[in-house]
């Protein structure tokens, strides 16, 4: 058989699982720069984890304001003036949304803790579609290198394998057969 050259190797599957898994964010295999964008990524994964981990309060939920109608009457509301505007947390509990009321007093910390939440939310899909990227990044990375690996196994294949059988079934060395053709 002839020398397989690496081209030849990689115009296989391993280089088209290769290109598929890199288009759209890294156009080229150099691991020299997979392993620059690679840190790049990382130290912003450590700068997210860092924000998620800060210890900061949360509150889930939303606020809303509403206007409410007394049943008085004779009262204004229910002319179409409404009492209010209040404030509620709104909130799933169990599968079931509840509305708790927040007083006026305490309505910027609860706005501050839901903000933080919300905030929260947002740094972990940033995370989280990072994480994606970092994976991605290292798929093309691994196919790269699957694609090297593929070329030097067919490159060795190609090669006769010579080895002395003794008179036992073993090779000079006291191999067996099958452990021969494994090494």
């Amino acid at each position: 058989m002839g020398d397989v050259s690496e081209r030849d190797a990689c115009s296989g599957p391993a280089t088209a699982m290769a290109k598929r898994l890199t288009s759209g964010f890294d156009r080229t295999l150099d691991l020299n720069g997979s392993g620059h964008r690679l840190r790049e990524l990382r130290e912003k994964r450590n700068s997210l984890e860092e924000q998620l981990i800060a210890g900061i309060s949360l509150l889930r939920g939303s606020l809303v304001s509403q206007f409410k109608t007394c049943g008085k009457k004779n009262c204004h509301c229910q002319n179409g003036k409404k009492h209010g505007p209040f404030t509620y947390l709104s909130l799933r509990v169990a599968g079931r949304t509840k509305m708790l009321f927040i007083r006026e007093a305490d309505r910027a910390e609860v706005e501050e803790l839901v903000g933080n939440y919300r905030d929260f939310r947002r740094v972990k899909a940033e995370l989280a579609g990072l994480n994606r990227e970092i994976s991605r990044l290292l798929d093309g990375v691994e196919a790269a290198r699957l694609c090297g690996g593929e070329a030097l196994f067919l490159q060795q294949a190609s090669r006769p394998q010579r080895f002395m059988v003794g008179a036992e079934g073993t090779d000079s060395g006291g191999r067996s057969e099958q452990k021969r053709r494994l090494t």
